[in-house]
């Protein structure tokens, strides 16, 4: 600003004056060039020293690194959390549900149709001699609501449609020696016994094995395999039978 108002003012003075004092402008203005001149080339000089001395570090260091993935693990950690919440409820498995008294009732209807008024027992003793017993560790407070009593592969698959249209538990029960409550009825349904499928089907001596119904007991068994020089080795106990 003082320089403007310089020349302004040397305007009106002599041409004399006026040159001189434009030129003591020029000269001045010279004197500024060289110097910013100089201030510019020791900037330079400066920058150039600085960007030497700094070292060239790589765009992705190991604590870069590290920093990144902790970051994203957070927010993945953040979201998972977040996601997990929304679906709870559906990754909580639903408890089962099975036939009401009034479905168990029209299912037992259908097997007596079916199978004949003796096939199917609803009697108390019957019930409480297939849902608990006195020698097992555990028992539980249900009783099965009735016994099935099949004679044949082709009776238990009649049960079985009828239990799953209606969705009823089905229990087997063979010799019911079992310690550890394996005929347990802890959501009542069906108790199938199969006291009148005690019969061995087939002997395959060559193969070492042999095909059974689920109520032939295990000591039987053995006596009827003494001719082929096999034997069933497992001892659960004298009133054990296979179906166990």
């Amino acid at each position: 600003m003082s320089g403007r108002i310089n020349l302004w003012r040397e305007f009106f003075r002599p041409p004399t004056k006026s040159l001189y004092a434009l030129g003591g402008l020029q000269k001045c203005t010279s004197r500024q060039g060289r110097l910013a001149s100089s201030r510019l080339t020791y900037s330079t000089r400066a920058s150039t020293a600085e960007s030497r001395a700094r070292p060239n570090l790589p765009l992705w260091t190991t604590s870069r690194a590290l920093l990144l993935a902790g970051a994203l693990a957070s927010i993945g950690y953040a979201v998972g959390v977040n996601d997990a919440g929304n679906h709870a409820q559906e990754l909580t498995p639903r408890p089962p549900r099975y036939a009401s008294k009034n479905e168990m009732d029209k299912a037992i209807g259908e097997l007596r149709k079916l199978l004949g008024e003796d096939a199917i027992s609803t009697d108390d003793e019957d019930l409480q001699a297939h849902g608990y017993s006195e020698w097992s560790s555990i028992n539980v407070d249900q009783l099965p609501v009735a016994v099935a009593y099949p004679k044949t592969t082709e009776e238990v698959s009649q049960i079985a449609k009828i239990a799953t249209k209606y969705k009823i538990p089905m229990v087997p029960f063979s010799g019911g020696s079992s310690l550890e409550a394996n005929f347990a009825a802890p959501f009542g349904g069906f108790s199938i016994d199969f006291a009148f499928m005690d019969q061995i089907l087939a002997i395959h001596a060559e193969d070492m094995d042999v095909v059974v119904q689920p109520s032939i007991q295990w000591m039987e068994l053995n006596d009827k395999l003494k001719h082929t020089g096999l034997f069933f080795p497992v001892d659960p106990g004298p009133s054990a039978k296979i179906g166990e």
